[in-house]
């Protein structure tokens, strides 16, 4: 039945071909040729065309695709969107895979004319780790609309992220011709993050001082919201920090912070935060991204072990550039997710390992951002750091050039078009699902 659908669907797609293109040619040759002539029958033509293999498509496949998962999967649901949640989940229990579209997504890539700087992260993966596949197969762009002398904060730059241009009507699938502009798209810094104090600015120093600007910390001092630990976690120990108030010392200075701090790890070490302390409410759609802002001082070694929820991610000192302000980003995976994460009591912790010498300087944690969406992707827009760093400037550009790597796939590209989905997929489905239909 589902297979009938897909052939019908694609069918009319093969079937339609050129026309478009000739409607296109009949119109203009009419508006130069005899402008006199009415071009409506030409264009009405069209019009109906678009709804038979949009809105007529739709009518036809969704009772059969309701009934298809109903019958197969045993779903009690009803509602198109809920029947393909539930043939997703059947589907990876099940270990099937449909044909992959064969989406190519393309790094960001800055503009030639670009004078300031920062990084913009993407995310092309769900939860269980399958190509986002319900997206227009273009380019994207994001453009910095203002900056800190244009009427955005400093260093929270305002974003733009527009899709290409749409086709004239269903029949022809260009770009998503949409764009988003909000708070959401704005360049994200550590008071975005779902963790608490995560510029470690908030602090009581209890029996310890500064001197020259920076406060070794002694066993009554805290840092609010975490827990300062010695190796492995096993107790608290602050003795193991200090806090820097030094001008060099700090990742970002944010607008409107009355003295900037960054924290020091000086031995082997853990800082630890329960997701519970900022009272956290994880929204399972929407994945989170963590950018991490290190320092390595003093011949700093060993490797640093990043933990959130049941997920970690280990970097080792030697990769990074010393002496310098590094940004850190986990990788962009199916480890993002909420879904992957979560567990009972999840926590975010930061531990360095294998020490034999030196020093590390955290601060401007970007810790569980969210995420935000667009044609069906997600991103996270980023500043540099460190002192001297480029900040984002008004017009700056980053572009992701997307193409199929070859023909599409019947079925995802049917759910994308009429549905905006996509099913677990393979570039070798299961032969259940293998095409053509």
């Amino acid at each position: 039945m589902v297979k009938d659908v897909v052939r019908l669907f694609d069918g009319a797609l093969v079937g339609i071909g050129d026309v478009p293109a000739d409607i296109e040619t009949l119109v203009s040759n009419l508006i130069t040729d005899a402008p006199g002539d009415s071009t409506s029958g030409a264009e009405a033509f069209r019009s109906r065309l678009a709804s038979a293999l949009v809105v007529q498509a739709r009518q036809s496949s969704e009772p059969a695709l309701i009934n298809f998962v109903r019958t197969q999967v045993g779903s009690p649901e009803t509602e198109i969107q809920a029947v393909l949640s539930r043939l997703y989940d059947d589907l990876v229990a099940n270990a099937e895979l449909i044909k992959s579209r064969g989406i190519t997504y393309g790094p960001a890539a800055p503009d030639g004319g670009n004078t300031g700087g920062g990084v913009i992260y993407r995310l092309v993966e769900d939860s269980q780790g399958y190509d986002l596949e319900a997206t227009h197969v273009d380019t994207k762009t994001l453009r910095c609309v203002a900056d800190q002398t244009t009427g955005a904060v400093k260093h929270q730059e305002q974003f733009r992220i527009d899709g290409q241009r749409a086709g004239v009507d269903a029949i022809e699938i260009l770009g998503s011709g949409v764009g988003r502009q909000d708070a959401a798209t704005r360049s994200k810094v550590s008071t975005d993050s779902e963790l608490a104090n995560c510029g470690f600015e908030s602090f009581s120093l209890g029996s310890a001082s500064f001197a020259a600007g920076i406060a070794a910390l002694t066993s009554d001092s805290i840092v609010t919201g975490w827990e300062l630990l010695n190796a492995g976690g096993a107790a608290s120990d602050p003795t193991l920090f200090e806090l820097d108030q030094n001008a060099a010392a700090q990742a970002r200075e944010l607008e409107g912070a009355a003295a900037p701090t960054s924290l020091r790890m000086t031995a082997l070490s853990m800082i630890r935060q329960a997701l519970s302390v900022n009272g956290v409410n994880l929204a399972d759609g929407n994945p989170y991204m963590t950018v991490l802002a290190v320092k390595p001082e003093n011949s700093a070694d060993g490797s640093i072990v990043v933990t959130w929820g049941n997920k970690t991610q280990t970097i080792t000192v030697a990769s990074l550039s010393a002496g310098v302000w590094n940004k850190i980003p986990l990788d962009r995976d199916l480890d993002l997710w909420p879904a992957s994460f979560n567990e009972e009591d999840p926590v975010f912790s930061v531990e360095w390992t294998g020490r034999t010498t030196g020093e590390l300087v955290l601060d401007e944690l970007e810790a569980l951002v969210p995420m935000f969406g667009f044609d069906g992707l997600w991103y996270h827009t980023s500043g540099e750091v460190g002192p001297t760093a480029n900040k984002w400037l008004q017009g700056d550009k980053i572009l992701f050039a997307d193409a199929l790597a070859g023909s599409d796939s019947q079925f995802q590209q049917l759910l994308f078009r009429l549905f905006g989905r996509h099913l677990p997929h393979s570039g070798t489905p299961s032969a259940a699902w293998a095409e053509p239909f």
